[in-house]
């Protein structure tokens, strides 16, 4: 059917002639006709026009007017499809086995066939659709890329020298596969480690980038690198610490009992309110700064990340008598001030303080039951006060 359109479309319109209605037999039916016009033999539906017995110079010259649409251009765009879909795999070594079935199923397909094109079309070299510098450029016996370098005299391996050419997009699976495999070879280690690594045997540009994304993103690395939270803000004091009152009124717990005192004397006004004003101009502006960090290095150890119910983290164990790869994972159901209620695997409800808690990036959608559970309370002062009714 396109190639119809195609070869129509082609034609010249003044190329094209034009049958009147009375002239043509298929308008006959289209328009009516009764049942003994049609029986008659002689019609033009049974006989053909008349006109179609004369030579085609005598045949009705009606040539057909021009139209006034505008003449369009079609645009074909070829988008390439990989023969190897590498999305479709998780790591290098069964991407390598799968690609090797494929071809060695198609070079036993073509030992039999007569068809030369498709000889020729599988033995000739695909271009890349990103190209480099052709001077940077060669292919060896195998019709392996490789890049050329100016190490030809180095005594180093000859893959060394030449390593394979990986071309890369913004995101190319090949090139992720290939330093996930070196990263898990080299037991999970850092990026210059697996960078030096890979230039090894393979020259792909923007490695650097590419190794540093693939590190981050390692669930093993997340889990042995990444650090706990921070500690949460230090709440507001309580009225009872910053409002002025009498001596162990307010006070968490009363060694001595009531304080009695006669308030008749002069003196003892003095005495108070002077320190008062001190308490209000040394010890109030001293507590306004502290806060609950006895670790000085405490910023430099803890995460930037902030929690959020449905994070999947590590709990840290306090007894330090486990390795790392131990530790149990959980999921933040909610939120308490400096506590998290986590659900761990089995389906048990903890509560851990946060800065116990490593985040591995990973989000998890909470269920309707959990979700009733999310609760979301103000930070208060952990000190519990006792005052006069």
């Amino acid at each position: 059917m396109e190639n119809t359109l195609s070869s129509t479309r082609n034609v010249h319109y003044h190329s094209a002639k034009y049958v009147r209605t009375d002239a043509n037999p298929a308008d006959h039916i289209t328009r009516g006709l009764s049942a003994n016009e049609l029986n008659d033999p002689n019609h033009m539906w049974w006989r053909g026009a008349p006109w179609m017995k004369d030579p085609p110079e005598k045949w009705p010259n009606d040539p057909i007017p021009p139209t006034a649409d505008p003449p369009y251009t079609r645009i074909a765009e070829s988008i390439p499809t990989p023969l190897i879909d590498f999305e479709r795999y998780s790591t290098l070594n069964k991407a390598i086995k799968v690609t090797g079935f494929v071809l060695r199923y198609i070079q036993r397909s073509l030992i039999n066939s007569t068809n030369t094109k498709l000889k020729e079309k599988f033995n000739k070299i695909p271009v890349s659709s990103i190209r480099l510098l052709t001077a940077l450029e060669r292919t060896d016996q195998f019709d392996i890329w490789r890049a050329n370098t100016r190490l030809d005299h180095a005594v180093i391996p000859s893959e060394t020298r030449s390593p394979i050419l990986i071309p890369t997009s913004k995101d190319s699976k090949l090139a992720r596969l290939i330093i996930a495999d070196v990263h898990e070879t080299m037991f999970h280690a850092g990026t210059e480690n697996v960078l030096n690594q890979l230039k090894q045997n393979y020259w792909i540009p923007r490695s650097r980038q590419l190794v540093k994304s693939q590190v981050r993103s390692c669930i093993p690395c997340r889990k042995s690198n990444n650090l706990p939270y921070s500690y949460t803000a230090t709440p507001p004091l309580p009225s009872d610490r910053v409002s002025i009152s009498k001596p162990f009124q307010s006070t968490g717990i009363d060694f001595i009992g009531p304080f009695i005192s006669k308030e008749n004397s002069k003196i003892t006004v003095q005495i108070i309110d002077s320190f008062w004003s001190k308490w209000h101009a040394e010890y109030l502006t001293t507590i306004r700064d502290s806060k609950k960090d006895p670790d000085p290095l405490h910023a430099y150890r803890s995460s930037s990340i902030s929690p959020k119910p449905g994070a999947i983290v590590l709990i840290i164990d306090e007894s330090g008598n486990t390795p790392r790869s131990t530790w149990h994972m959980a999921k933040i159901l909610s939120l308490s001030g400096s506590e998290a209620t986590l659900k761990l695997h089995t389906g048990r409800t903890i509560q851990r303080p946060i800065n116990l808690l490593i985040p591995l990036e990973l989000d998890a959608e909470l269920d309707p039951s959990e979700s009733n559970l999310i609760s979301n309370h103000p930070i208060k002062h952990s000190m519990i006060t006792r005052s006069e009714s």
